[in-house]
């Protein structure tokens, strides 16, 4: 492939980043802010500063939110079926070599109906002009006769032949079914292999993210209040 596909690690990592780079440029609009009040002004600007941290803590909670629900798309994006088959045969040769011949055997199945249906709808359409041609002669009853005699012959046997392989068909499609479910079988459990296997890698990813993150916002929330302490007591 020519593109590098990103995977659900960096995207986390890039989620956390851009939450922690959030709050940092929320706090540094605000202390300026608080570094610029006067003594005199303190009573006047309380209040006001005080929203303006609201703000912050309400900018913070929704980036918070949207980081969630990113992470929840992320989930339900771990892994898709056809990856998980794909990496399946990579990864076990024998499990690729059944796969593979179920795949060109699937495909030969879905050819032989659509020949199979061809053939009927071009046999039922030809016989069907055929016996109107036949029935068209009118300067020769004898002649009429004979042809429609080596119509009847002709779609008699065709008949015959169309039923026996009908029924081949069917005794095909039996075994067929039965091979799709082992195959449908196969094709589950490979996949729960590798996907109980992201499922734990993603979960230690995510509880580091969560650790990494908390301890960040603790020390915010220490260093917030500590300054707002000191400006207005």
């Amino acid at each position: 492939m020519s593109s590098r596909v990103v995977s659900f690690s960096e995207r986390v990592d890039h989620l956390a980043i851009y939450t922690l780079r959030a709050v940092s440029a929320c706090v540094i609009t605000v202390i300026p802010i608080l570094a610029g009040c006067r003594p005199k002004d303190d009573a006047e600007l309380l209040p006001q500063a005080r929203s303006l941290f609201q703000e912050v803590l309400s900018d913070f909670n929704a980036q918070k939110d949207k980081v969630t629900s990113q992470l929840e798309q992320g989930k339900n994006s771990l892994l898709t079926f056809q990856e998980a088959i794909t990496i399946a045969e990579d990864k076990d040769a024998e499990f690729k070599k059944v796969y593979t011949k179920w795949r060109n055997v699937e495909s030969e199945v879905q050819r032989l109906h659509e020949k199979f249906a061809g053939l009927v709808k071009g046999a039922d359409s030809l016989y069907a002009e055929l016996y109107g041609r036949a029935n068209s002669i009118t300067t020769s009853d004898a002649l009429k006769t004979r042809t429609l005699q080596s119509l009847d012959e002709s779609k008699q046997n065709y008949t015959i032949r169309l039923k026996q392989s009908r029924t081949m068909i069917d005794a095909l499609d039996g075994l067929y079914t039965k091979v799709r479910d082992t195959m449908t079988a196969l094709e589950i459990n490979y996949t729960l292999d590798l996907l109980e296997s992201r499922l734990t890698e993603t979960f230690q990813e995510i509880d580091q993210m969560i650790q990494s993150v908390t301890i960040e916002l603790d020390q915010l929330s220490r260093e917030s209040e500590l300054l707002l302490s000191k400006r207005f007591g």
